[in-house]
């Protein structure tokens, strides 16, 4: 007999997902990839693609879809996923989802939820794919895929920087002592040492807005405690200086680690290191910036024109020049 569902993929997901299957009585079969081909051979109509991000194209074109299925893939940021869709089956037979749950779900009474990214072009798979979530108990949200990846986030991601920080400052403090306010923070830590370390790299570096909440996060922390209080001493007055002057050389190093990857980039596309017409857009936002933050746009240009120098030397070191 012909399964309902079935499952590339049997990880964490996956298993999880076959549980659900199992206790709604709906036949579904595991699909592994023919060691010989690396071909996938999917028997039922819709197709769920518990696999990694990065690896949803390629499996894709390994399993040659039916004209008569359904691909759905779960992966927890949409817009790349969608993308990667499209790359490979154009305005085909796909769904975007999120399901926002995880093998823990199986040992609770807590409702399932899933979020669907609706193809209005193809109102009857995305409704197939709809009542398949509702038929092993989960709660459905629609929502289009940056809608879902600007949500995400907002929470998932943002959780997923805090925790992370927290963790690597090696905070809270686990004194006795320590309030009872402190418990959230240590469970964000705990959330994040327990989570695949696959799932950080995708919510924090392939979420296209996960970079927007994290700068907004730490602007917004660096406000609340102002560097050093104006009526303090000079030696307290001289370490904040310092201070801020330790933030700007680790800046730097983020940004010629940046550098290097351009340089790569660039490379591969054949460009060269110097672009004029980029160097001037780039002047002229940071003119602009600096009449926003008050300083003198001649200084910031002139500051700006140094770390441009220095960027290029980098950029023609990597490709060993």
């Amino acid at each position: 007999m012909t399964p309902a569902v079935s499952i590339v993929g049997m990880g964490r997901f996956g298993t999880t997902l076959g549980a659900l299957l199992d206790r709604a009585r709906i036949s579904w079969e595991p699909v592994l990839a023919t060691p010989e081909t690396e071909h996938y051979e999917a028997r039922a109509q819709l197709v769920v693609l518990a696999v990694p991000l990065e690896a949803l194209a390629q499996v894709v074109r390994s399993l040659q879809p039916r004209a008569d299925q359904i691909i759905v893939d779960v992966c927890s940021v949409k817009v790349r996923a969608v993308e990667a869709l499209r790359e490979t089956m154009g305005e085909g037979r796909w769904v975007a989802t999120h399901p926002l749950f995880g093998p823990g779900i199986l040992r609770t009474d807590a409702v399932p939820r899933v979020v669907v990214c609706p193809r209005p072009d193809r109102p009857a798979d995305t409704s197939l794919v709809e009542a398949l979530y509702a038929q092993v108990g989960c709660s459905v949200s629609l929502m289009d895929a940056a809608t879902h990846d600007r949500v995400m986030a907002e929470s998932q991601a943002l959780s997923a920087f805090v925790g992370g920080a927290l963790r690597d400052a090696q905070l809270p403090s686990s004194n006795v002592a320590a309030p009872p306010s402190t418990l959230p923070l240590q469970q964000l830590v705990n959330a994040q040492n327990a989570a695949p370390g696959h799932l950080r790299d995708v919510l924090l570096l392939s979420n296209p807005f996960a970079a927007e909440v994290r700068d907004r996060l730490v602007e917004a922390m660096r406000k609340m405690v102002p560097a050093a209080d104006a009526s303090a001493d000079l030696p307290t007055l001289r370490g904040a200086i310092d201070r801020v002057d330790r933030q700007l050389i680790a800046l730097l190093r983020e940004r010629a680690d940046l550098a290097a990857v351009v340089s790569q980039r660039k490379a591969e596309l054949g460009l060269a290191v110097q672009d004029p017409e980029r160097e001037a857009a780039a002047f002229a936002d940071r003119r602009a910036w600096a009449v926003e933050a008050g300083i003198e746009p001649d200084f910031v240009e002139a500051v700006f024109a140094s770390v441009l120098t220095w960027s290029r030397a980098l950029q023609e070191r990597a490709r060993g020049g």
